[in-house]
């Protein structure tokens, strides 16, 4: 953009380059007992976590007083959380391969009891994980799935793939 500026006296042009609105696409995953939640919606808050929060809740129709948590996923996988600016910023940069930000979002209180991988012990909150369909209890995250991908010592019996939110 250029901006015009005259002081009095003379005539200046100064070219100033204006600074653009972050905008991004968002994708929300969002679980809670029965309800299930995917929704897309547009931002300018990108870059401020409060106020991207904020945003998130009311998409979501959450109450003010409820406290989430706010993940993104990265290239390799793993979930990452974010609970201010820079990692927010950290998170839109992500935007650039995707187009589209991907957030996982849970409330605070589901997560003190979040779901455990078997294999790793580390925590799986959003995105893809497998299942014993004989074994109701065994749970494995992607990353060691794909580890132990065509080995038998993943687990004795078949694993399938579930979305979970």
């Amino acid at each position: 953009a250029v901006v015009s500026t005259q002081s009095t006296g003379s005539s200046k042009m100064s070219k100033t380059a204006a600074i653009p609105k972050a905008s991004a696409s968002v994708k929300l995953y969002f679980q809670q007992n029965w309800r299930r939640d995917v929704r897309v919606f547009q931002t300018e808050h990108v870059a401020e976590f409060r106020k991207f929060a904020k945003q998130v809740k009311q998409v979501l129709k959450l109450r003010d007083s409820e406290h989430i948590v706010l993940k993104w996923q990265d290239d390799a996988g793993d979930l990452i959380s974010i609970s201010s600016d820079s990692e927010m910023q950290l998170a839109t940069k992500h935007i650039r391969h995707t187009d589209t930000l991907n957030i996982c979002v849970q409330l605070l209180e589901e997560v003190s009891s979040p779901t455990l991988c078997d294999k790793c012990d580390q925590t799986i909150i959003c995105n893809i994980r497998y299942k014993c369909d004989k074994c109701a209890n065994f749970v494995c995250c992607v990353r060691c799935y794909q580890a132990a991908h065509n080995k038998p010592s993943i687990h004795e019996h078949e694993l399938y793939k579930e979305k979970y939110p």
